[in-house]
């Protein structure tokens, strides 16, 4: 597990020497256990490593091939690299380590791009191959670990997080396009990022960089069927992924929030631990939003070490800057803060954190999967609600049943999900304002008959690499590393070719997982309604002298101004917020969290809470 940062010429001129070591160094808390670089005609790399697997300093990266035609820098981790030691140890290869990075060059040498399909893991990496002059990077499937990139015609940037190409010499601004999107849905989806020319590598994709030119290609799509013949193995697969996922050389824990996603990998990662297992719970105590009645249930029953976290709101500015710092976006989860403190404290207790994320994304947790399992109630509910639409809350599914009951087809798919004021879709077209999630509906609905299926195909493509994203960023920025058993790539095929009926039983969605943890989890947890990880935000806004005060002059901010409300707009929700009225909550939030972005890393304002 790492930080990667690197340059490539394109047009064959010299790079300033350590250009990639100063892009390094803004992202050293992916990896303190040691840092690299390399720098010849036309590349510059760099990286800092956190030392999970073989300790050994000689993993120390960029790492070079015997004879010193590659040069690689690698992020993340392959968990079936000892399988792939043992073949290519077969073939005659001679390994100097027993590094996962080591089996990526020699998995290149061997069979280039194809390798990617043997790859068990999450990752992001790049090779130098000097000998054609060439960079080849990847992606892992569904897009555990990121890599960003920005082009000129002289070269390519590319990094771990945004922040490292900026101090690159690639320049810092805002795309204004983005603010309907990020209005709606919280968050950019596809290759687009807020800020200007810089952007995502797809999951599943890998880009070459050289003289010719870029050229980036899909490499991995979930399969396609009307039905899994191995459905009823998921719950043999998903015991093997956390076994995986526990083999470390530094301990192991897992995030618990006491729902059944990270309920069910607590028990499977206890039962199979050879020591008594640290998990960590993130209290809100006197708070609707606390789970720790079920967190502790599930930590009782499953023997383990337990510990709680309770956040100081006296230290929300700083944690909300930091919080904002490390996304590098403006991604609006409310609960984020907690995760980044909740990382800095298991820090002293662990290096790895196991966690449930990604199992509604790829069988259907969300209660908003209900619009797609009924659509004809959904739009007979909306129809029936929609002269009352003003009242409704922002998000809440009385909202989403009224919006679907004016859309059909891809345009529901697309736009059901969306968060925000449903009056802001309206002023363009998705396709114009957030066309890379215009194509993944439409996409969806090509691949699935059932709706639901199609809005399960497009929650992959859009929502989950932003909640990827996140547990990446907020984790990594306290140098732990996150494992996701969920998205071991057996259980992402069994995702993508599940029926409606494999997945859904009654009101619930994650039928595999209910059934096979039925007897092994407390009934008040396996039987609860979805909810998700959420901080009480609204009281945090109106209620911390600091938040609310800096909140009272977002609208005064230049970048307010831009926004599809407009300085006297965003006034007016800003100031309804504050009076209570909930209906200008998300939004009011939404464009706080834009500014205050756009101060802490844009303007790279360290104190955005002390004044505009």
């Amino acid at each position: 597990m790492c930080g990667i940062a690197g340059v490539v010429s394109l047009d064959g001129h010299v790079l300033e020497p350590g250009v990639a070591g100063r892009m390094r160094d803004q992202i050293l808390h992916r990896g303190p256990d040691g840092a690299g670089e390399y720098d010849a005609r036309g590349v510059s790399l760099a990286a800092c490593r956190l030392a999970i697997v073989d300790l050994d300093p000689r993993g120390l990266q960029p790492m070079a091939s015997a004879d010193g035609s590659l040069h690689v820098v690698h992020n993340g981790e392959i968990y079936n690299r000892l399988e792939l030691r043992d073949e290519l140890a077969a073939g005659g290869v001679a390994l100097r380590t027993t590094t996962d990075t080591e089996v990526l060059l020699h998995l290149w040498k061997l069979h280039g791009e194809q390798m990617l399909d043997r790859l068990d893991g999450m990752f992001a990496f790049a090779i130098w191959d000097a000998t054609r002059g060439e960079l080849f990077a990847a992606r892992d499937r569904c897009g555990e670990k990121p890599f960003f990139y920005a082009v000129d015609h002289e070269a390519l940037w590319f990094a771990s997080e945004p922040k490292a190409l900026f101090a690159g010499g690639v320049p810092s601004a805002f795309d204004e396009r983005t603010w309907p999107e990020l209005l709606a849905f919280r968050a950019t989806a596809g290759e687009r990022t807020p800020y200007a020319g810089v952007k995502r590598l797809l999951p599943g994709h890998w880009l070459r960089a050289g003289g010719a030119g870029i050229v980036s290609r899909r490499w991995w799509g979930y399969p396609l069927q009307d039905g899994s013949k191995d459905i009823g193995s998921f719950g043999d697969l998903l015991e093997d992924s956390v076994n995986l996922r526990l083999i470390a050389d530094v301990p192991v824990g897992v995030l618990l929030s006491g729902g059944l996603d990270s309920s069910s990998i607590t028990t499977i990662a206890a039962a199979q631990s050879d020591r008594r297992l640290p998990v960590f719970t993130v209290r809100y105590r006197g708070s609707s939003f606390d789970e720790g009645e079920f967190a502790s249930a599930v930590a009782a029953k499953a023997g383990v070490d337990h510990h709680e976290i309770d956040v100081d709101d006296a230290s929300l500015p700083e944690l909300i800057c930091d919080t904002t710092w490390h996304l590098d976006e403006p991604i609006s989860f409310t609960a984020a803060p907690e995760l980044l403190a909740v990382s800095r404290y298991a820090r002293d207790h662990v290096r790895v954190l196991l966690t449930g994320e990604s199992a509604d994304e790829l069988f259907g947790g969300y209660t908003r999967m209900r619009l797609y399992r009924y659509p004809r109630l959904a739009r007979w509910a909306g129809r029936a609600v929609r002269p009352m639409e003003r009242y409704l809350r922002a998000g809440s599914r009385w909202q989403r049943a009224a919006t679907a009951s004016r859309r059909s087809g891809a345009e529901m798919i697309a736009l059901v999900s969306a968060d925000g004021d449903p009056s802001v879709h309206t002023r363009a077209s998705i396709e114009e304002w957030a066309p890379y999630r215009a194509e993944a509906a439409e996409q969806a609905v090509r691949d699935y008959r059932q709706p639901v299926l199609q809005a399960l195909a497009y929650e992959r493509h859009t929502h989950l690499p932003t909640v990827l994203a996140l547990g990446d960023r907020l984790t990594m920025a306290a140098a732990i590393e996150t494992r996701l058993p969920f998205t071991d790539h057996r259980l992402l095929t069994l995702a993508g070719t599940a029926t409606e009926a494999e997945l859904f039983e009654g009101p619930h969605g994650k039928r595999p997982l209910r059934q096979y943890m039925a007897a092994r989890l407390p009934a008040s947890v396996l039987n609860r309604r979805k909810r998700g990880w959420a901080a009480p935000f609204g009281t945090y806004l109106r209620q911390n002298p600091r938040l609310r005060n800096w909140l009272t002059r977002v609208p005064d901010h230049p970048i307010a101004a831009t926004s599809p409300y407009g300085a006297a707009g965003s006034r007016r929700l800003v100031d309804r917020f504050l009076d209570g009225d909930v209906h200008a909550a998300r939004e009011a939030w939404i464009i706080g969290r834009v500014v205050l972005w756009h101060q802490r890393c844009v303007e790279r304002n360290p104190h955005p809470f002390d004044g505009l």
